[in-house]
């Protein structure tokens, strides 16, 4: 859980001792600023509209409270929320949008690089947002002996984006094979069909001891094995695609958005698959980012990668 502290309660001392190098301060009127005793890794929290204006080149950045209390709230509270905000944020005008687009870059921020461990087996997650509507969102599961399910949503519809998160964290524990997974994927598209959404589903059946991937997709999709840059293409819904990972390989999904903000990033992937994971992710989206004048992409982009083993080995 965050910290929110009041403008006046902020100590050099406080700062230091925090975890993450950063604090949330609530600024309820301009003068609040003047009584702060340290400037610099602040994150501002208002509830004032003309405030995030005016502080939104302060700090580390800005958000609205209602932004700070989504990122506290506990998991299923959370997909309520984002649930309630989805099904109205269309209708928004356009200055709350960009407290949105605010909220996905401080997200950004406080999860550039994002590394689980099963066993033997480290998934890595890297996420930008960006200016398109609706966008990218993805979870996993840890399913039990030695099982890992993840999903990957990607709409132009930030009402489906959240029904999609709030059904994966009702079915998730109950997607242990393929029947469960093909219902889950129907009801998803039905969903998208009903609010006229354009989407792509991916899902990943993980088993860390036979070192097996399963994907699942709607629709045909690259996936990268190993530094060959291995083209694996799937439609098949209903069966998925079985893939191996040997000892110190590893499994490269690139998102839509990716191909979007850079449509020629296929002919430089070999030369960029050299590169050992924590280093490839950065440079990934380096590349995303060095033709943008924008703070933001075009469209949300995610890279998701899979390894057997200690990372260097490609």
């Amino acid at each position: 859980m965050f910290k929110l502290y009041q403008a006046h309660e902020l100590t050099h001392e406080i700062l230091k001792s925090s975890d993450q190098g950063y604090c949330f301060v609530f600024v309820k009127k301009s003068d609040d600023i003047k009584s702060l005793k340290v400037l610099g890794n602040i994150i501002y929290v208002t509830e004032d509209n003309d405030l995030l204006q005016q502080l939104s080149g302060l700090g580390l950045g800005v958000i609205a409270l209602a932004g700070f209390e989504l990122i506290n709230i506990n998991e299923a509270k959370k997909l309520e929320t984002l649930k309630n905000v989805g099904k109205n944020i269309d209708q928004l005008s356009s200055s709350v949008a960009q407290n949105v687009f605010r909220y996905k870059k401080l997200y950004e921020r406080l999860s550039p690089l994002r590394k689980e461990q099963f066993r033997n087996t480290f998934i890595s997650f890297k996420y930008a947002a960006g200016l398109s509507a609706g966008g990218e969102f993805f979870d996993f599961h840890d399913l039990g002996e030695n099982r890992i399910v993840l999903f990957h949503s990607s709409s132009d519809s930030y009402v489906f984006s959240s029904v999609a998160l709030e059904n994966f964290d009702k079915w998730k524990s109950r997607l242990t094979d393929r029947e469960e997974v093909k219902k889950f994927m129907q009801m998803q598209l039905d969903e998208a069909n009903k609010i006229n959404s354009n989407v792509v589903l991916s899902i990943f059946y993980i088993d860390t001891k036979a070192q097996d991937v399963i994907f699942y997709s709607n629709k045909k999709q690259d996936l990268y094995k190993n530094r060959d840059a291995i083209s694996i293409e799937t439609t098949d819904l209903n069966e998925g695609t079985q893939l191996h990972l040997k000892l110190h390989e590893r499994l490269i999904f690139l998102s839509l958005g990716v191909y979007k903000n850079a449509s020629d990033i296929s002919g430089t992937l070999p030369a960029l698959l050299q590169k050992k994971t924590s280093d490839l992710l950065p440079e990934i989206f380096f590349r995303l980012k060095k033709t943008d004048i924008d703070d933001f992409l075009k469209s949300d982009a995610s890279v998701i990668v899979f390894e057997i083993g200690a990372e260097g080995k490609v």
